[in-house]
């Protein structure tokens, strides 16, 4: 009986990791109906009651809602998946430079940012409509992964390595109010320290500058099993 539990519980999981993948890919985008029920009993040689159990646990998650005798659909605000902080911002375009970088960067020596190898630093600042800065950042990648020189006005470094690589599998993240040099001559400013790895080491880290009318942080944690 207990064999028989963990096996259905694995399946389950199996189904719960699947459908959150397909969230995060954007293959299935906000508001747009989830596979059947059909469609899961059949890809994952399960019964009907667990691919509904499944979805039972993404729904506990907010990953979906329910519309009766409809089906099920993403939901608008799922926050459980990782995302660039850049993503919370107001923004409204963007730029971005790559930058020979020799010194060593103090801010991850104190909070124990290692790379394990050889890094690239991009500088990116962020607009509003107005265009004045509302966000300057620094992001240092391992320099395994090609980053594209700006695609578009709204490229994301992060959300870059997200869709098309494995080097984001946890983040980290520390915010502070810091005394800092920045572009609205301020005494102190909100910034966002970011940092990612995966099983090989960190392979990106960042620092967020944000003029205080603009910051907004935003955090949640699941349990999925």
């Amino acid at each position: 009986m207990k064999d028989k539990k963990r096996i259905l519980r694995t399946k389950k999981m199996k189904i719960i990791h699947y459908l959150l993948k397909v969230i995060a890919s954007g293959e299935y985008k906000k508001n747009q109906i989830m596979p059947s029920e059909h469609f899961l009993m059949q890809k994952f040689d399960v019964s009907r009651i667990t691919a509904i159990n499944a979805y039972q646990q993404l729904e506990g998650m907010n990953a979906i809602y329910t519309i009766d005798k409809l089906g099920r659909y993403v939901s608008e605000n799922f926050s459980g998946l990782a995302k660039s902080y850049s993503s919370l911002i107001d923004y409204k375009y963007s730029t971005m430079e790559k930058i020979d970088i020799n010194d060593e960067i103090k801010w991850m020596k104190d909070y124990g940012v290692i790379f394990g190898d050889k890094i690239n630093y991009y500088k990116k600042q962020y607009y509003n409509d107005k265009n004045e800065v509302i966000m300057v950042a620094d992001h240092y990648v391992s320099e395994e992964y090609e980053i594209p020189l700006l695609e578009n006005e709204t490229f994301s470094i992060w959300e870059y390595l997200l869709k098309k690589t494995d080097a984001i599998k946890k983040i980290a993240y520390k915010l502070t109010n810091e005394k800092i040099e920045n572009p609205w001559n301020l005494e102190f400013v909100p910034i966002v320290y970011a940092w990612s790895y995966n099983e090989l080491g960190k392979k990106i880290a960042s620092r967020y500058v944000v003029h205080p009318s603009y910051f907004v942080f935003s955090h949640e944690e699941k349990n999925v099993y």
